[in-house]
């Protein structure tokens, strides 16, 4: 679906609702024609559906927040469980969290903004920030699929949610900056705004709790912050420096013969996992 991450114009309202529904739609439809359907089918939805909770902790059983992001992601899966399915296939639903990883997401910018001084807390710091390690959002896509007793909703997200305040001094520890003053409100507003995107992302917040997914036997690889930043700030030096490198290799070799990237898509029996 649209990114979240854009101004809050009734255009872009507009296009957030219906990538999302759509898509679904779409899917539901491909399902349908199948000549032997997928055994199960794996949604991503949002823990943003809980709105800004403050200190509420929400599990799969808590309350729907206000506001449009949660109409969006109510209506999102209103459409997935609503959707005229043939009786085989198995429905998960997954409300992913922050996902913390160094291929694209919000990290990338958060560690650039404390690398630069610009890494304190937002508004004031007490909104909680609910995270899971991509790789273990891989794993629990995997048992999704593999696991015939898991069906419903599932929070996606670690036991150790944190508040915006305590994630920033995390990363600021881990990339070795020092104390940075807090950002007021009406500065992240603005900030946003001038990039493009929405301040009210980083003002709002909910405290997440995977209750079903532990249920479900998953155990986390990755369930503490910190060890987790510095392992991504370190892997993320070190891919840079591999990349100088080889762009290096490039430039004074440039009589080698050039490789072309192909890409391909594989296909599995196993289920079908709709996207973001």
């Amino acid at each position: 679906g649209k990114s979240v991450n854009c101004r809050n114009t009734r255009k872009n309202r507009e296009e957030m609702l219906t990538s999302r529904v759509n898509s679904v739609r779409a899917l539901a439809e491909a399902v349908r024609r199948c000549a032997a359907p997928p055994p199960v089918w794996v949604q991503a939805a949002s823990l943003a559906i809980h709105g800004d909770a403050g200190e509420l902790w929400c599990d799969e059983t808590a309350p729907l927040g206000e506001g449009f992001p949660v109409e969006v992601c109510r209506r999102w899966e209103d459409t997935f469980f609503s959707a005229k399915l043939p009786d085989q296939v198995r429905r998960v639903l997954l409300r992913i969290s922050f996902v913390l990883g160094n291929e694209g997401g919000p990290l990338p910018l958060l560690a650039k903004l404390a690398s630069l001084g610009l890494g304190g807390a937002a508004g004031n710091g007490r909104q909680y920030l609910s995270w899971i390690h991509a790789a273990d959002l891989d794993r629990v896509l995997l048992q999704s699929v593999e696991n015939p007793g898991m069906s419903g909703v599932y929070n996606a997200c670690t036991a150790g949610p944190v508040t915006n305040a305590e994630f920033m001094n995390s990363l600021r520890s881990v990339l070795r900056r020092p104390w940075s003053p807090r950002l007021p409100a009406a500065v992240v507003r603005l900030g946003a705004w001038l990039m493009g995107g929405d301040g009210n992302l980083a003002l709002t917040g909910r405290r997440g709790l995977p209750g079903r997914l532990m249920e479900a036997g998953f155990r986390f690889d990755y369930p503490a912050l910190e060890p987790v930043l510095r392992e991504l700030m370190e892997s993320s030096i070190s891919q840079a420096l591999s990349l100088t490198a080889a762009r290096g290799a490039r430039t004074t070799d440039s009589s080698a013969p050039g490789s072309v990237d192909r890409g391909e898509t594989t296909g599995t029996a196993r289920g079908i996992v709709g996207g973001f």
